[in-house]
């Protein structure tokens, strides 16, 4: 094969704390780096140069600027954008990764799940993207529904490329900066209205269980109110870690009880691999990708319903209808390397 000139948009980088876009970013970036036929360039907005300190300091000889659709530098084959900023070189192959779609589904507008502003601006991204993209990457063929039907895209233009856990398995446990107690529910992801954790915390009480229940992640949208439920629940058994390392996420996929995230909507759902692959009963939603990534390795519930999430919590507590071990067997075969190769693989294939 002829090696190619890929660029990847980057400004996902731009943070203090990856989560899944940006470690879908890093990760694929380390894939790229790897691969022989690859040469890589990373393009930032002229405007993100004021946040250069957050940006990896081992890619910036590899990082470049833009402005517009003007390249400040060689301009690549490929442009590709894993997020909604998107690439639009003029010669370029276009590609953009749509992760999800959950703010113009009608059963995520739950209240103040997002604002009018917020679904104008995704609309219009999503839009001006598939206006100018040559092909499109979504995370699972929950999103890729979504994306014909909201926007009726060409289907033969869109290819699912599956992600993968983000823990490397050479990772060593650290145990986070909490006296947390030996035995626990895991939640991991952002502490958010969004990731519906007013009916996790319901449905946690409702469910009579004693274990105590720990959320790892940085409080979001919604934190106050999260916290005012806390308390009219009465819960005094309640963990809040705060957003959590590698190796602190590590040790609490390996010594929590179960993986609670029943989550309204997920685009693909790295977390439930993860939990899966340290041998986790897990509880999903019924919605989303979720359940298309799990299969029948977890526990599902409605979200929408506090009932139906404790019923769940309880069932993970009990034997379970399928093998944890088959369970992590399943999640293994999900990697980044697999990832890469498709990816690289989808690049040839729009030349």
């Amino acid at each position: 094969m002829e090696k190619i000139t890929v660029g990847i948009e980057s400004t996902t980088l731009l943070t203090r704390h990856f989560t899944g876009i940006s470690f879908y970013t890093y990760k694929l970036i380390q894939y790229l780096r790897r691969n022989n036929y690859v040469e890589l360039s990373l393009w930032n907005k002229l405007s993100r140069i004021k946040k250069d300190k957050l940006f990896p300091a081992e890619l910036k000889s590899i990082r470049r600027f833009y402005f517009n659709k003007i390249p400040f530098g060689r301009k690549p084959l490929i442009a590709h954008s894993p997020d909604v900023h998107f690439l639009n070189f003029t010669g370029s192959k276009k590609i953009i990764t749509i992760h999800d779609l959950a703010v113009l589904l009608k059963y995520s507008q739950i209240p103040r799940y997002t604002t009018r502003k917020t679904i104008e601006k995704f609309t219009d991204k999503i839009s001006y993207a598939l206006k100018h993209a040559d092909f499109v990457i979504t995370v699972s063929n929950t999103t890729k529904k979504d994306l014909i039907n909201l926007f009726d895209f060409p289907e033969e233009k869109i290819r699912t490329i599956y992600l993968a856990p983000t823990i490397d398995k050479t990772i060593v446990p650290k145990k986070p900066a909490v006296n947390l107690p030996d035995d626990f529910l895991l939640f991991i992801g952002s502490i958010s209205i969004r990731k519906n954790i007013l009916n996790i915390l319901r449905g946690y009480k409702l469910s009579g269980v004693e274990i105590p229940i720990a959320f790892a992640g940085g409080f979001s949208l919604g934190a106050e109110e999260i916290m005012q439920e806390v308390e009219k629940l009465k819960l005094s058994n309640v963990y809040f870690l705060g957003y959590v390392s590698e190796d602190e996420k590590k040790y609490l996929y390996d010594r929590c009880r179960a993986f609670i995230f029943p989550t309204y909507y997920e685009g693909f759902g790295i977390p439930v691999l993860e939990a899966m692959l340290h041998k986790k009963p897990v509880l999903i939603g019924e919605e989303g990708a979720a359940p298309e990534i799990a299969k029948n390795y977890a526990v599902k519930c409605s979200a929408y319903s506090p009932e139906s999430i404790a019923e769940g919590i309880k069932k993970l507590l009990l034997p379970l209808p399928y093998s944890l071990e088959e369970a992590s067997k399943y999640a293994k075969t999900f990697t980044w390397e697999r990832t890469g190769r498709e990816t690289v693989e989808l690049y040839y294939s729009v030349l």
